[in-house]
């Protein structure tokens, strides 16, 4: 309840932290790693490298009460750039074209994080909270998916609408967004009951609803990421 967390993401956000970091410094930031203590305007900052939106750029850890300061900073220093506001819709956006996973819709508690496109994260050599549960369900064998799809025209398909496989229902959606990136394709993920090949053909229906709608499994990411490349790239 003291903190304020505040995001600088894009290509030009490390050229902007320049103001506050040393080029050299920064350069070395490696993705997952942070700053303590940097100053702006006065104000102690951790600056991170992490994110939700797939592109290079940092989360910024203040006081609470540096708040509101720390705002009107980010958008003064970066008017020169372009900078703009980003609300969580467009943080949604972002985070589906970068085919990173939202808790409660594709990470869950009422599901055992196997049989998903972001297993890569599960370090198996070591010990952890949840590891004799993961390795039973593999070993059970996995029963539930979740895939990427993207679809055909402008219809998005919701959160909770069916997904059909020719006329058999084998999942729901669990999220669902318009890309501006991708010419406003519509994309997002689904939990099945089965693992389909990319490219495989879906439908996707409104329960109690007329019509359903064309569209297919996926790749992640959707869009290129650039969080992981090389900070010196970008200064």
């Amino acid at each position: 309840a003291q903190t304020v967390k505040i995001d600088r993401q894009g290509p030009r956000a490390p050229e902007l932290m320049t103001t506050w970091v040393d080029r050299e410094v920064l350069a070395a930031l490696r993705f997952f790693r942070f700053l303590v203590d940097v100053g702006g305007d006065g104000m102690r900052v951790l600056v991170s490298r992490t994110g939700y939106t797939g592109e290079i750029g940092f989360e910024l850890y203040t006081n609470l009460a540096n708040g509101m300061d720390l705002w009107h900073l980010l958008l003064s220093e970066g008017k020169p750039y372009g900078i703009l506001p980003c609300g969580l819709g467009a943080r949604d956006t972002l985070r589906t074209e970068a085919g990173l996973p939202l808790h409660g819709h594709e990470l869950r508690p009422d599901r055992v994080a196997v049989g998903h496109p972001w297993e890569f994260a599960i370090f198996w050599e070591k010990d952890f909270l949840g590891k004799e549960a993961l390795l039973r369900q593999r070993e059970k064998g996995v029963d539930y998916y979740v895939f990427p799809f993207s679809m055909e025209g402008r219809r998005k398909a919701m959160p909770g609408w069916e997904v059909l496989f020719g006329v058999e229902k084998i999942g729901t959606v669990l999220s669902g967004v318009i890309s501006p990136t991708l010419d406003n394709r519509p994309i997002g993920f689904v939990g099945i009951d089965r693992a389909l090949d990319p490219g495989t053909k879906l439908m996707f229906k409104q329960e109690n609803r007329e019509g359903v709608f064309e569209g297919r499994v996926g790749d992640v990411p959707f869009v290129p990421l650039t969080s992981r490349k090389k900070m010196s790239r970008f200064i």
